[in-house]
Parts: C-alpha cells; sequence; structure tokens
C-alpha cells in the first residue's frame, strides 16, 4: 500500500506516519487522563456511600454518580478502541 503524501508549504511532501503517531500519542494521553479522573470519581462516590450514613437523598446522589463514572471508564476504552482501529487502518498497520 502506498503511503499518502501531503504536500507541507514549501512544496516538499511530508510523510503521514509521523502525524498520525503525534495523534495518537495525543489522543491516548488525552484518554488516560480522564480514565484516571474516572477511577478517583468512583472512589470518591464509593468512599461517600460508604460514609453516607443514613441519609438516603445522599446515597442515592453519589450511585448515580458511581453509575456515571462506570459509563465514562466504559467509554474511555471504547474511544481508545475506536483510535487505535482508526489509526491502525490508516496507517496499514491494524
Amino acid at each position: 500500500m502506498d503511503k499518502i503524501k501531503i504536500p507541507a508549504i514549501s512544496g516538499a511532501p511530508q510523510d503521514t506516519d509521523a502525524f498520525f503517531a503525534r495523534s495518537s500519542n495525543v489522543i491516548e494521553l488525552i484518554l488516560a487522563i480522564v480514565g484516571i479522573v474516572a477511577v478517583f470519581i468512583v472512589m470518591y462516590n464509593g468512599l461517600m456511600i460508604i460514609i453516607g450514613g443514613s441519609d438516603p437523598k445522599k446515597i442515592e446522589k453519589h450511585i448515580h454518580g458511581l453509575i456515571w463514572a462506570m459509563v465514562g471508564i466504559a467509554v474511555v476504552l471504547l474511544s481508545y478502541a475506536l483510535v487505535n482501529f482508526v489509526l491502525g487502518a490508516l496507517t496499514g498497520t491494524a
């Protein structure tokens, strides 16, 4: 498969592999940060459920927070898989 050439401003063609490598690194960094934040949100809400005592409104609030944090983690994992699939298909490494 031939590589796609993107002309630079000066007119010299540039390789797209460097662009896709940088893009992949940036996207993976963002997904890692979001995943770490989601894990801390899960830990916070779990702790608040334990500490919540007998107030059902607080417990319900933190259970919903826990559920949404788990949904966030699932979205991050699916996004990571999708990004790797798309970049692999574009660069021919899939």
